[in-house]
């Protein structure tokens, strides 16, 4: 398996935006082609909307079914932002790493996994407004409680593209997690065919607005921040996409038998 090519088309692409800033065109463009994206793969796409500020902000969603009743989330946030020093925000906000990788991963899991045959449901959850207050996560998550519909586990995906070391040459997938999650945790070592480690800072992403309402959640990230994370500079020369199609194919590997 070798995603390479289908990775750097969707970070070229979501990059072309120029922004993906929640009020931007571009973010509204970059719904579209993660829809379009979907149904073509075969998919029933749904939204789950989420307020900000007066307006209103789509995160879609589709869900390939599993042999038995249990259900995984495979989310990243598609929303971008950049700013100068005084913290004005900037028309320049490609967000390469921060999260066009994330997008690419769930894109590319999603077409491969749509006609394997699974024990488990894998659902695949694209936020709005993360940078903002992660309000997309947060809607979704209420609504999924509310709803008492079950979720088993959440595997975020966020930040992934930039890497000292190569996954090639030894590097590790930080992970960051809480004492609730342990049990999905220990199931996603045991299956995970890549080597992981804490993540340094224990930072509250998407995957913080599950374990608000109570489900086990984790996120995957690069080892080590990118220091143009937030600015123009973000950009896809600077991705390691072997390094990201590695992490696309190791979750693609686990999921027909998690």
């Amino acid at each position: 398996m070798n995603l390479d090519t289908g990775i750097r088309e969707h970070i070229e692409t979501l990059e072309r935006l120029a922004t993906r800033y929640c009020t931007a065109d571009g973010c509204r463009r970059a719904l579209e082609y993660i829809e379009d994206r979907l149904r073509e793969y075969g998919y029933t796409v749904e939204r789950s909307v989420a307020q900000w500020e007066g307006r209103s902000y789509p995160s879609p969603w589709a869900i390939k079914a599993g042999r038995g009743p249990a259900l995984y989330l495979l989310t990243a946030h598609y929303d971008s932002i950049s700013q100068a020093k005084n913290g004005k925000l900037l028309d320049q906000a490609p967000g390469a790493d921060d999260n066009a990788t994330g997008v690419a991963i769930l894109s590319e899991a999603a077409k491969a996994l749509l006609h394997q045959n699974l024990n488990s449901g894998v659902g695949f959850v694209f936020f709005n407004v993360e940078e903002v207050g992660q309000h997309g996560s947060n809607r979704f998550a209420k609504e999924w409680k509310e709803a008492g519909r079950r979720i088993d586990g959440v595997i975020n995906i966020d930040t992934i593209g930039t890497w000292p070391v190569s996954i090639q040459n030894g590097g590790q997938v930080n992970y960051v997690s809480n004492p609730m999650s342990q049990p999905l945790l220990d199931r996603i070592k045991a299956s995970f065919g890549l080597p992981l480690k804490p993540a340094a800072t224990p930072w509250e992403d998407d995957h913080a607005s599950f374990w608000a309402e109570g489900f086990q959640a984790i996120e995957l990230t690069e080892e080590g921040c990118t220091p143009v994370m937030h600015t123009p500079e973000d950009t896809s020369e600077k991705i390691d996409v072997p390094s990201v199609a590695r992490v696309a194919e190791a979750l693609i590997e686990m999921f027909p038998n998690f």
